[in-house]
């Protein structure tokens, strides 16, 4: 199996700010994504969900621009743009004709610099309306939530992104403006283009975002060694009247993306439960009837990667009984490692890559999250290091980390 590298440039200004771009015959269109190293894993006590509520007010325009500003520029050519902030990021992302690449670089410059803050209480009293929603109407949203504060005791990861009700009360114009000229700087931010991406896009994000003053420093998340050492299984149950469907939910904390064993974490989540194949669902969906479906799922951080295993217990299952099974089939897994499982998984790993890999906006924001979470090389090396990975050392970095004693579990039920 080959995957093909995809070239891509790079320019770091004096400002510290880092353009990238991937260049592609295409018909002329430019994805634009500007990454800020602002999410809820850099927050503290206090200030929970100030980069969410920052992203909000980024959309209520600055000093020179008025809000709806992009929006209205690149509808007129059928573009669109918008926003989402994570543990580990905030990110702005657009596509637009290049012939007007220079008036939203001016934009994205304007609003990384003088960003006007209006409509302050207004946006402030949606975001907390957001949050008073989802705990009235989301109880799979409100498990989410209990998970990761389980999960992580110490950790910001335990908050959610939202934030917390007690912290947005509390905001203020002066905490908000002094985590944005902290984090929203030119040394802390980059930018990904992808696209019909010629030497005029590029002279002109040059010379648009070299002009932005140094205000800031780079940041990263707290480490997780901060956690103190989990020996024992955590868990909870929770219960909502009237959801009608007992769901179980098991996360494993790992390591930093870039450590040397997250291509084997990767494929081994895959063998677990990604798939009707995997080994997880013909045990306890096949096999047993205990759950009606069994996934993996992996989010991938600068910290700690958690790898998570869900499943819906089946109606006439007992939760608690099932969650049992599927700890007893992670502690002992006598069939998981078999060629022919692994052969499989890392096809299906491949497709999974080649598919990524072919749009150009896929490539955009790839090459984005692997600067975030480990470094731009990676964008290149780590597809290479999946394909690598060797069926003999899978148990070994199975029997590392995926021990019941480093486990979290939970159950929601009605």
């Amino acid at each position: 199996m080959k995957i093909d590298s995809i070239p891509f440039g790079k320019i770091t200004l004096s400002n510290g700010f880092t353009i990238y771009y991937i260049e592609r015959p295409v018909p002329d269109v430019v994805y634009m994504y500007i990454f800020y190293r602002a999410g809820s894993g850099y927050e503290k006590e206090g200030v929970r969900g100030i980069s969410h509520f920052l992203e909000h007010l980024m959309f209520k325009g600055t000093r020179n621009y008025p809000k709806n500003y992009l929006e209205t520029l690149l509808s007129k050519y059928g573009g669109d743009s918008n926003a989402y902030t994570s543990w580990d990021s905030t990110v702005f992302y657009a596509q637009f004709p290049s012939c007007v690449a220079q008036k939203v670089f001016m934009y994205e410059r304007d609003r990384m610099e003088r960003l006007s803050f209006e409509d302050f209480d207004k946006e402030l009293a949606v975001v907390l309306d957001e949050k008073q929603l989802s705990e009235k109407t989301n109880p799979t949203g409100l498990f989410s939530e209990r998970l990761f504060y389980t999960t992580f005791l110490l950790h910001p990861y335990r908050y959610p992104v939202i934030g917390t009700e007690k912290d947005l009360l509390n905001m203020t114009e002066e905490k908000v403006y002094d985590y944005y000229n902290a984090f929203y700087s030119p040394e802390n931010a980059f930018m990904v283009l992808s696209g019909n991406v010629g030497p005029d896009v590029i002279d002109s994000a040059v010379k648009v975002f070299q002009e932005v003053k140094k205000r800031g420093t780079f940041h990263r998340v707290p480490s997780c060694d901060i956690e103190p050492a989990q020996n024992e299984t955590r868990s909870f149950v929770m219960k909502r009247k009237g959801f009608g469907t007992n769901v179980v939910s098991v996360v494993f904390k790992t390591v930093p993306f870039y450590h040397k064993d997250t291509p084997y974490l990767d494929v081994l989540s895959s063998m677990l439960g990604a798939s009707k194949n995997s080994y997880l669902y013909e045990k306890l969906v096949i096999k047993e009837g205990l759950f009606t479906s069994i996934n993996s799922e992996v989010y991938e951080t600068q910290a700690c990667t958690l790898h998570s295993i869900g499943g819906v217990v089946a109606k006439d299952k007992n939760p608690k009984r099932a969650v049992e099974r599927l700890m007893k089939y992670i502690e002992n897994p006598v069939g998981l490692f078999t060629k022919n499982r692994f052969k499989r998984t890392i096809f299906n790993v491949y497709a999974d890559l080649v598919y990524s890999r072919e749009s150009i906006r896929s490539q955009g924001e790839m090459l984005g999250e692997f600067v975030l979470l480990a470094k731009d090389s990676e964008f290149n090396d780590f597809p290479l290091k999946l394909l690598s990975v060797e069926f003999d050392k899978l148990k070994e970095v199975y029997n590392r980390y995926f021990k019941v004693d480093y486990a979290t579990y939970g159950i929601l039920t009605e």
